[in-house]
């Protein structure tokens, strides 16, 4: 049945004390712990995995230089589009995207959005309703596109919007030209598209920072188009509500929480044997381990080696 949930109940193991010796979390690496550094790409171990990788989402970074390009969607109404925006859906679908500043009124709707100017409204594909209104199984899709925008004097570009979205069998896109729409380059959603059935992103806005240098930088006709599509249960699912769009120049350096775990440690000089991502540790070896965090740069320079 659509949107049917199963709930189950998850038994976690905890234990009292952390450590008995308790190793400090690691922020700058000490000469003797110079090795989780280098464990990161080559340690399989005492608890299994390969190694910690990256985020996909980049969701801790944070953009620190000013946008040069804004849209909070503030012109828009409930029957006309924000200035120079325009959306496009297939031939026979009843439908598309439309300006809010309330919460859907289909039967699954998934709230308002808590953007920085929701008070002045944002853009809303309602799966949900547009699904009910089609007259026979068709694809659900729905493209809004921006006015073109000048880049021509940015060598980098970072494309930032605040969001809402709850998943069921549809995926979402930021497609990017930069000869005024003729051509496209997309850069899947992964936030969202990775999210299992009837999930819903963690945080109401969702913030999310996609580096678009390789097609907007230096490029004086840009355009954005934010990109629906349910070609699977076609029906309707949920709601994708979209504000505070942005545009600002990577900094070359942008820190963000890559991952965390826990390593092992053992031999006479503190050899990093492995690592786990485990929530528990048995505790007759909680005076073993070292809670560790890496950090990534998801700036203009990704090669600058920022895990610590």
């Amino acid at each position: 049945m659509k949107k049917s949930f199963l709930l189950c109940a998850i038994g976690l193991t905890s234990f009292g004390a952390f450590a008995q010796q308790a190793h400090r979390s690691v922020v700058q690496a000490t000469a003797s712990e110079a090795g989780a550094q280098a464990a990161v790409k080559t340690a399989s171990g005492a608890f299994g995995g390969n190694y910690i990788t990256e985020s996909r989402f980049a969701k801790n970074a944070k953009a620190t230089a000013a946008a040069f390009w804004t849209e909070d969607f503030s012109t828009g109404t409930a029957t006309s589009l924000p200035a120079g925006w325009s959306a496009i859906v297939p031939s026979g679908q009843i439908g598309n995207w439309r300006w809010t500043k309330i919460a859907s009124p289909g039967q699954y709707n998934i709230g308002a959005l808590n953007s920085t100017t929701a008070s002045n409204g944002w853009m809303i594909f309602d799966g949900d309703s547009v699904g009910k209104l089609q007259p026979t199984r068709l694809p659900l899709q729905g493209s809004l596109i921006s006015p073109p925008i000048n880049c021509a004097a940015h060598t980098s570009v970072m494309a930032t919007f605040q969001q809402l979205f709850r998943k069921f069998r549809d995926s979402t896109y930021l497609d990017v030209s930069n000869d005024g729409g003729t051509t496209w380059t997309t850069y899947p959603i992964l936030a969202n598209n990775s999210m299992s059935d009837n999930s819903i992103n963690s945080t109401n806005p969702s913030i999310i920072r996609i580096n678009i240098t390789a097609t907007a930088a230096s490029q004086a006709n840009v355009k954005l188009r934010f990109r629906y599509e349910d070609n699977v249960y076609k029906t309707g699912s949920y709601n994708w509500l979209v504000d505070d769009v942005a545009l600002t120049e990577l900094d070359p350096v942008e820190l963000g929480i890559s991952s965390s775990g826990i390593y092992h440690i053992n031999g006479p000089s503190n050899q990093y044997s492995g690592w786990s991502l485990f929530s528990s540790i048995p505790l007759q070896l909680a005076d073993s381990m070292l809670p560790i965090t890496f950090l990534a740069n998801y700036g203009l320079n990704p090669g600058i080696n920022v895990n610590t």
